[in-house]
């Protein structure tokens, strides 16, 4: 596979794997678990979050959706950019890892409240020589806190 196509496959599934987060959370807005949720990088390509989620007691929480089409086990990639928003501690931030994505099926794994590693990453990023610099770092998952398994849906297209 060329390395155009390969970033077209990968596009396709990061918008696929948030339509499938957009559909669980309005799920959850449905049932008073969140309050409201602001799709964020539907609208700006460059957050390092996917969803802004306000819980019913207020809290806001970024929402950062990681997927791929594998299993869960394959590693991450969280961006410098994403690293300093959880890291910030402005506010909660949650990774949601969308994985075994097979046509309008796929399932879900949360680690909420990211915000330690992502200062522990940084701060053990400090110090580097003059003129290096990090854009991203690769992430075993299980070095973060993922909860349980969670199945997804969304209409197939040819539903709708």
């Amino acid at each position: 596979m060329s390395y155009s196509a390969h970033v077209k496959q990968q596009s396709r599934l990061e918008g696929q794997a948030e339509e499938f987060v957009s559909a669980y959370l309005t799920g959850l807005k449905a049932t008073g678990v969140v309050r409201g949720v602001e799709w964020v990088s539907d609208t700006n390509a460059v957050a390092p979050y996917g969803f802004l989620a306000t819980l019913v007691n207020g809290q806001e929480v970024a929402l950062d959706v990681k997927s791929t089409a594998g299993e869960f086990e394959r590693p991450l990639h969280i961006s410098a950019n994403e690293l300093a928003e959880m890291a910030g501690q402005t506010r909660r931030y949650d990774i949601f890892r969308v994985f075994g994505i097979v046509k309008n099926r796929a399932r879900l794994r949360i680690a909420e409240d990211v915000g330690g590693f992502g200062a522990f990453v940084r701060q053990h990023l400090t110090g580097l020589p003059e003129g290096v610099q990090v854009d991203s770092v690769s992430v075993e998952p299980v070095t973060l806190p993922f909860g349980r398994q969670v199945r997804l849906t969304i209409p197939d297209d040819e539903e709708s």
